[in-house]
């Protein structure tokens, strides 16, 4: 196979990757088949949190939120490859994006990526643009 063809194959898995969503599906079976419109910001974060650590894509997830209404959520990883914290920043900007119509803005890091929600507080204790 030609690297040409090689790479583009190889982008159409990632770029394919990063339209099927999983997140969804696994979120709602943590919270016993609950829509994700049903769920708050903080339990869809507190979901990832344990369900992505739990399965060792990251060693720690940080969640804040700032007294501006921006929530920051910082994953680390052992994987020294910036390559590893770009894929699952862009996974989850999209899925944060097109399920929960937030904007994020990704930072990513060889060790480390942070995600910021900029929006304002839509109710009590949730952060929604």
């Amino acid at each position: 196979m030609a690297k040409g063809k090689l790479f583009c194959r190889a982008r159409s898995i990632y770029v394919g990757s990063l339209r099927t969503d999983n997140a969804t599906e696994i979120i709602e079976w943590f919270y016993n088949y609950r829509k994700l419109t049903e769920l708050s910001l903080e339990e869809v974060l507190k979901a990832i949190k344990i369900i992505w650590i739990s399965a060792n894509y990251f060693r720690s997830i940080r969640c804040e939120r700032t007294n501006l209404g921006v929530v920051k959520v910082v994953f680390a990883h052992d994987l020294n490859d910036i390559k590893y914290s770009q894929y699952w920043g862009k996974y989850f900007q999209t899925f944060f994006k097109t399920k929960l119509g937030l904007d994020v803005q990704v930072l990513c890091r060889p060790q480390i990526f942070h995600l910021e929600f900029r929006g304002k507080p839509a109710r009590e204790g949730e952060f929604i643009s």
